[in-house]
């Protein structure tokens, strides 16, 4: 189950739309999951990483594992927290639909 609560709508889809124009699926991949396989599928981010999250995406908390800052890119704290409600919204997403696809007795 994701470790926040399902996301504002739009602010989420402002942070596709973040996500999409930053290359940020570049490694992450489409609907943030793994491109590549050796990236961790990010709608599987724990509560640490998303207690984190500004100082990972802005700040280069995450550097040393390949993963650069985006404020010297150009993105503030406006659009980190899109993006995190966007990667959020898809997390909800696939934990919804693999609870869907259990049979009735295993839920």
């Amino acid at each position: 189950k994701p470790p926040r609560p399902r996301p504002d709508e739009a602010l989420a889809a402002k942070g596709e739309v973040v996500y999409e124009a930053a290359g940020c699926a570049f490694c992450h991949g489409h609907e943030a999951e793994s491109a590549h396989g050796a990236i961790k599928d990010l709608r599987m981010a724990n509560a640490k990483t998303h207690d984190q999250w500004a100082g990972i995406v802005l700040g280069g908390l995450r550097v040393q594992q390949g993963m650069p800052p985006f404020g010297p890119m150009g993105l503030g704290m406006e659009e980190a927290t899109a993006l995190q409600a966007y990667v959020l919204r898809e997390a909800w997403k696939g934990y919804e639909t693999q609870g869907a696809a259990k049979p009735a007795a295993a839920r």
